[in-house]
C-alpha cells in the first residue's frame, strides 16, 4: 500500500500497508502524524455505517476499551469515521498472533501454553473487574510481540459488533463470536458473563496443548451444536503428553454449565500458579543431586599430603556465582514463545541469564527465590577453610612444600571451574552432564505403523508394537508411544508403540421416525459420528426417514451414520394466472404440481370467462399437491328488479339501497281512489334484470299543484305536503308535467 501520497484518515493517521483482513474489518499499519508513532488502524466494513445507533455504540465501546490500561491488553487510542467507514486506532504490536504460531509450529510445550494462559487470564481479570466481557477470546486475538509480551486485543469490539450486526453463526471468523471458540451460552443466544470468556480461554488452552480446538465441523452451526451438546475429548485420550493438573484445569474451563467453571479469572490464575510451582519443584527435585551426595562442611584440613597418582575425588557441588542467578521478575514481562519440545536441540547452550518473568517457566529455569534449601549455597566453613589453606601454604612454603600444595590447589580450582560450567549449562532435565551419545525420540503420533517403525529404526531405536482398540485414531496408526517424544535416549533403546486396532463394532441404534435432534443425540451418545441429509418428503419436517447403516447392523464406534431427514413437502410458488382464461390457468397451476379448484364470481372489471384471482394468492409458498382455488369472472353481477308498487317512498328507497341501486322520484297526479305518497309505477318493471348501481325511476302520487318532485315524509295513508325525503340522497331530476300541473304517469304496461 506504500505510495508517495498514502491515504490519511481523520487528518492524522497515514496508512502505510495492510496487515490483515477479516469478515468485519481490515487492519492497517499506520503512522500517527501528531505523535510520530506507528499504530494499528482497524477499518470496519461499510455495512456497519447503515445502523444509525452504531456511531454512538462505537464511541461508547471505544471509550470503555480505551480505559483498559494493562500490560496484557492492546491499548485503544482513538476512533473516527472516514466517509462511510468507521475506524479504531489501537496500539501496534510487532509480532505474531497465537493462531499464526500454532499454525506454524503445532502444539506448544505445556509449560509455554500454561504461561500464555496465565497472561491472558490476567488481561481478562482486569477487564472483568471493569465490567467488560470480551466475548471473542480466540488465538487470533492473542498477540505475542517480538519482545516477548502477551497481549489481548479487541476488548469491547465484540460487544459492539454483536449489537450492530445481524450476522449470526453463518459468518465464521467475525468478531461477533467465532464458532470454534463460542461458549455454550453464546451458542444458545443467552446472556453471557465473565465465565463465558473463561470457557473460550479453555478452548484456546486446549488448542495450544493439542494443536487443534476441541470441536470441529463442516459448518459453524455444527461446531456451535457440539459446544452445547458434546463433551470434549480428554487431552490424554488424544495422545497429548500434558501434566494431569494442567489437563484438569483445561477440562474445568470447558464445562458446559457456567457454574462448574472457574467463577473468576483470578481463581484460574491462582490454580495455574500453584500448578507451575509444583512442576518447578518436581523439576528441581529431579535436577538437584540427592541430599546424601551433598557433603557436610569440611573440618579444618590436615596438612596436605604429597600428591598420589590416581583420580581426584569429586569436588563439592557449587552453585552459579550470585551474578548469574535469575530472580523472579515482574509478572507482566513475557518471552517469545519457544519451539515445541520435539524441535529443541538436545543440550541448549545458555550464554546469558534469561529475561525475567515467565521466561523462567518456559525454559524450565528455577527462580532463585524458590530453589530448595541448600541449592546454590556455599558449604559452611568454606571461607574458614580457605584461610586455613593459605595458612598451610605459608607453613609449607617455609617447609619446602609450597610448590606441591600450589599444584594441588590448581587442580582443585580447575575441577571447580568444570563443575560451574556444567551448572551454568544444564541439559533438558538438569540431572547433570548428559551422556555424550543420546538421541531425541521423534514424534510418530498418528503415523501409519510402517512409517512410524521405519522412522524410529532410522533414528537408531528398537521398536515394539502392541495393539489396542481406539475410537479416535484410525486403525493401523500410532496413538501412543513410550518413552514420549522428545525424551533423550541412548542409541538402541526400545520404544513401545501402541497401534490403534480401530473401534469396537456395536449395533447401530434404530432411530427411524425420530426427530433429527433426538436421533443425533442418541447416536452420538452411542459413540457414532452423524451425517444429516435433508430430503423433501410428505412426512413432517425433521423426521428421520432412513439411516445408513441400517438399524441394528454392527458398526465401528466413531464411524459415521448417515440420516436422511425430512425437510417437509417441497415449497412451490403459486403461479400468477390472473387475466388468463380458465383453461390456460388450470394448465399452468397443474404443471406447477398443484391441484385446481375452479370457482365463479361476478366481476365488474374482468371480462366473463377470465380469472380474477387465486386463493392462496399468487407468489405464496405452498406444499406440493396443495389445492388452489381459481376464481373465474361470470361478468357483472345481475339482480332482479323488485316490485315496489304500493310501497311508500321511504320503504322503497331503503329496499333499493340494500340492492346497491338508487332511484329518481317522479311525482304524478293521484287518481281519485289513490292515496298520496305511494309508489304507483316503476321503471324498469318488476322482475327485470338490472346490475347493482343502476338508477331506477319511481312514480309517486302527489298533491296537484304542489310543484314538488317527490312525496313527503308522511306515513302511508296520511296527508301531507309532497317533499323530498332526503335521507337517501336521491337526485332530483326535472320532471315531466301534464296539463294538470303535475308530472304525468307512464302509460300502463300492456
Amino acid at each position: 500500500m506504500a505510495s508517495q501520497n498514502p491515504p490519511v484518515l481523520g487528518g492524522r493517521y497515514e496508512l502505510l500497508r495492510r496487515l490483515a483482513q477479516g469478515g468485519m474489518a481490515t487492519v492497517y499499519l499506520a503512522r500517527d502524524r501528531q505523535l510520530d508513532r506507528h499504530v494499528a488502524l482497524k477499518m470496519l466494513h461499510p455495512q456497519f455505517a447503515a445502523d444509525p445507533t452504531f456511531a454512538e455504540r462505537l464511541r461508547r465501546e471505544a471509550h470503555a476499551a480505551a480505559g483498559l490500561s494493562h500490560p496484557n491488553i492492546v491499548g485503544v487510542y482513538d476512533w473516527g469515521r472516514q466517509g462511510e467507514r468507521y475506524f479504531i486506532v489501537m496500539e501496534y504490536v510487532s509480532g505474531h498472533s497465537l493462531a499464526e504460531i500454532i499454525a506454524a509450529r503445532g502444539a506448544l510445550d505445556p509449560k509455554a501454553a500454561a504461561a500464555v494462559a496465565f497472561e491472558v487470564a490476567a488481561a481478562l481479570a482486569f477487564a472483568h473487574r471493569d465490567g467488560i466481557v470480551h466475548r471473542d477470546v480466540k488465538p487470533q486475538n492473542v498477540l505475542l510481540s517480538s519482545d516477548g509480551h502477551v497481549k489481548v486485543t479487541d476488548f469491547g469490539i465484540a460487544t459492539m459488533m454483536g449489537a450492530g450486526s445481524s450476522a449470526g453463526l453463518t459468518e465464521t471468523g467475525t468478531v461477533v463470536g467465532t464458532a470454534s471458540y463460542l461458549s455454550p451460552e453464546q451458542a444458545r443466544g443467552e446472556p453471557t458473563d465473565a465465565r463465558s470468556d473463561l470457557y473460550s480461554l479453555g478452548v484456546v488452552l486446549y488448542e495450544m496443548l493439542a494443536g487443534r480446538p476441541p470441536f470441529r465441523g463442516d459448518t459453524p452451526v455444527a461446531v456451535a451444536y457440539q459446544h452445547v451438546q458434546d463433551p470434549p475429548r480428554a487431552l490424554s485420550r488424544l495422545g497429548v503428553d500434558v501434566p494431569r493438573p494442567l489437563e484438569n484445569i483445561t477440562m474445568r474451563l470447558l464445562a458446559k454449565d457456567p457454574e462448574d467453571r472457574y467463577s473468576r479469572a483470578e481463581d484460574l490464575r491462582e490454580h495455574l500458579q500453584i500448578m507451575r510451582e509444583r512442576l518447578e519443584q518436581d523439576e528441581a527435585d529431579r535436577g538437584a543431586p540427592p541430599p546424601r551426595q551433598q557433603p557436610a562442611a569440611p573440618p579444618p584440613p590436615p596438612p596436605l599430603p604429597p600428591p598420589t597418582p590416581g583420580p581426584l575425588p569429586p569436588p563439592p557441588p557449587e552453585a552459579p556465582p550470585p551474578r548469574r542467578r535469575v530472580a523472579p521478575g515482574p509478572p507482566r514481562q513475557q518471552p517469545r514463545i519457544p519451539a515445541p519440545a520435539s524441535q529443541r536441540p538436545p543440550r541448549p547452550q545458555v550464554h546469558r541469564a534469561p529475561p525475567r518473568g515467565i521466561t523462567q517457566w518456559w525454559t524450565g529455569r528455577i527462580p532463585a527465590a524458590r530453589r530448595p534449601p541448600g541449592y546454590g549455597e556455599r558449604p559452611s566453613g568454606h571461607r574458614g577453610g580457605s584461610r586455613d589453606i593459605y595458612s598451610r601454604l605459608e607453613r609449607q612454603r617455609r617447609s619446602g612444600m609450597f610448590y606441591v600444595g600450589f599444584a594441588v590447589l590448581l587442580v582443585v580450582l580447575l575441577v571447580m571451574v568444570i563443575v560451574l560450567v556444567n551448572v551454568l549449562n544444564p541439559g533438558e532435565d538438569d540431572t547433570g552432564p548428559a551422556p555424550p551419545a543420546t538421541i531425541a525420540v521423534p514424534s510418530v503420533f498418528q503415523l501409519d505403523e510402517a512409517v512410524a517403525v521405519r522412522t524410529l529404526e532410522s533414528a537408531g531405536f528398537a521398536v515394539i508394537t502392541v495393539r489396542e482398540q481406539n475410537a479416535e485414531v484410525p486403525a493401523g496408526h500410532v496413538f501412543n508411544q513410550q518413552p514420549r517424544a522428545g525424551a533423550k535416549l541412548a542409541p538402541g533403546a526400545t520404544i513401545t508403540l501402541t497401534i490403534s486396532a480401530g473401534a469396537s463394532a456395536v449395533p447401530v441404534p434404530n432411530v427411524l421416525g425420530w426427530q433429527a435432534i433426538d436421533a443425533e443425540r442418541a447416536l452420538r451418545t452411542a459413540g457414532f459420528a452423524v451425517n444429516l441429509v435433508q430430503v423433501a418428503s410428505e412426512r413432517p419436517a425433521g423426521e428421520v426417514l432412513q439411516q445408513e447403516p441400517a438399524p441394528l447392523v454392527p458398526n465401528q464406534v466413531s464411524a459415521p451414520v448417515t440420516l436422511n431427514i425430512s425437510a417437509g413437502p417441497a415449497a412451490i410458488l403459486v403461479p400468477n394466472v390472473a387475466g388468463m382464461d380458465d383453461v390456460s390457468a388450470a394448465v399452468a397451476i397443474a404443471n406447477a404440481g398443484l391441484e385446481v379448484v375452479p370457482q365463479s364470481e361476478p366481476s365488474e372489471t374482468t371480462a366473463e370467462g377470465l380469472v380474477t384471482r387465486t386463493q392462496p394468492p399468487a407468489g405464496t409458498q405452498v406444499a406440493e399437491g396443495s389445492q388452489i382455488f381459481v376464481y373465474v369472472s361470470s361478468g357483472p353481477s345481475v339482480v332482479l328488479m323488485p316490485d315496489l308498487t304500493g310501497l311508500d317512498r321511504t320503504t322503497a328507497l331503503i329496499q333499493l339501497d340494500t340492492l346497491g341501486m338508487t332511484a329518481n322520484i317522479v311525482a304524478v297526479a293521484p287518481l281519485p281512489d289513490e292515496v298520496p305518497g305511494l309508489i304507483v309505477s316503476q321503471e324498469p318493471a318488476a322482475g327485470t334484470p338490472v346490475t347493482p348501481g343502476s338508477i331506477l325511476t319511481l312514480f309517486v302520487t302527489g298533491e296537484p299543484g304542489s310543484g314538488d318532485d317527490g312525496p313527503g315524509d308522511a306515513e302511508p295513508g296520511e296527508s301531507g305536503d309532497v317533499t323530498d325525503a332526503g335521507p337517501l340522497d336521491v337526485p332530483n331530476l326535472e320532471a315531466r308535467t301534464d296539463p294538470a300541473g303535475l308530472p304525468g304517469r307512464p302509460a300502463p304496461e300492456g
